[in-house]
């Protein structure tokens, strides 16, 4: 009889499905952590290739614009969009 060890490669079906999750896993957690400081902060490079979408005076939120006008004007504000995490499909993706 064999061992569980012989089933725990990718030649197994079930397996391969699980393993291919997982790979899937660790590189988004890879991609992410790129994304950010140790503290939870966006990383310099997250924040300049950031794009506005919408502009703070369109926010249609009143408490959001009363906070813009406080701390340096509604204009300077605005919604960004951050990269997703991993913008490159896999080469076998497109295949």
């Amino acid at each position: 009889m064999p061992s569980g060890a012989e089933f725990g490669g990718a030649e197994n079906a079930a397996n391969g499905v699980r393993l291919g999750k997982q790979l899937e896993y660790e590189a988004d957690a890879a991609a992410a952590a790129k994304m950010f400081t140790k503290d939870g902060d966006l990383t310099a490079d997250t924040i300049a290739r950031s794009q506005k979408i919408t502009e703070g005076s369109k926010l249609d939120n009143p408490h959001l614009e009363k906070y813009f006008e406080a701390h340096g004007g509604v204009d300077q504000w605005g919604k960004y969009a951050t990269p997703r995490l991993n913008p490159d499909p896999p080469a076998d993706a497109c295949g």
